[in-house]
């Protein structure tokens, strides 16, 4: 149940990402050697490191078939609120209802 659970976040997360405007990217390849660009979710864990949400275990590996826990879950969520902060600074700013 917890790996549903997990997989879920997992997937939000990353469907969220989608709604972050995307940053000049500095490489087009992950620095990973345990995610070939084969990989099914190379494109998202892509996006997601180019972005600054994820950074990986260690600078050479990222082990995308560990589940993510739960406080990897709440940073890469602080991670995307910073950048929708960011991105719309009027909102944090005003204190109109």
């Amino acid at each position: 149940m917890k790996k549903r659970i997990l997989s879920l976040m997992t997937a939000l997360v990353l469907a969220a990402a989608l709604c972050i405007p995307a940053a000049a990217a500095d490489s087009s390849t992950l620095p990973f050697t345990d995610v070939p660009q084969t990989y099914w979710a190379y494109q998202s864990i892509l996006f997601s490191y180019q972005n600054n949400l994820v950074k990986g275990k260690t600078e050479t590996t990222f082990q995308p078939e560990s589940p993510m826990t739960i406080g990897q879950y709440l940073t890469v969520l602080y991670r995307i609120g910073s950048q929708l902060d960011a991105g719309y600074p009027e909102k944090a700013t005003t204190g109109a209802n």
